[in-house]
């Protein structure tokens, strides 16, 4: 419900500085509830207000949000892409490449690996970190 308050109140004075963050929460918690076609709604939201920072770091804190809700819908060959693209705008920011949610992160992966044969996932994963962030900015929003 706050978060909800936070997203009306932060658009209503026409603030798209800070109303990424709950964008971003709201995704995590709709994901937590299964309300998946929500999470990637709100991820996508934060990804496309995202586009005002200068640099990556909200970029990839949606996208990695955006990976994930994808992999609750079994769109694997589309969370590689993301997770790799998001590692790719954590490193280009010169941040730590920790994920912003390094269990759910790291739960997706694994099981990635189970999923996916190795030569595929790293195929995929290539092809992820090879975008650049307006295609990055692109896929997201198209997926």
């Amino acid at each position: 419900m706050l978060l909800k308050e936070s997203v009306y109140f932060f658009e209503s004075v026409q603030d798209k500085w800070e109303v990424s963050g709950p964008y971003e929460s709201l995704g995590y918690a709709a994901l937590k509830l299964g309300q998946t076609d929500q999470s990637i709604e709100c991820f996508k939201k934060s990804i496309a207000i995202s586009q005002i920072y200068k640099g990556t770091w909200i970029l990839s804190r949606g996208i990695e949000g955006l990976a994930i809700a994808l992999w609750a819908k079994k769109a694997y060959p589309e969370t590689v892409i993301l997770l790799s693209a998001a590692e790719k705008c954590r490193e280009s920011f010169g941040g730590a490449a920790v994920p912003n949610f390094p269990v759910e992160h790291n739960v997706v992966l694994l099981d990635l690996q189970h999923v996916l044969i190795e030569q595929e996932m790293r195929d995929i994963w290539n092809k992820g970190k090879s975008l650049t962030k307006d295609q990055i900015l692109a896929y997201s929003l198209e997926t």
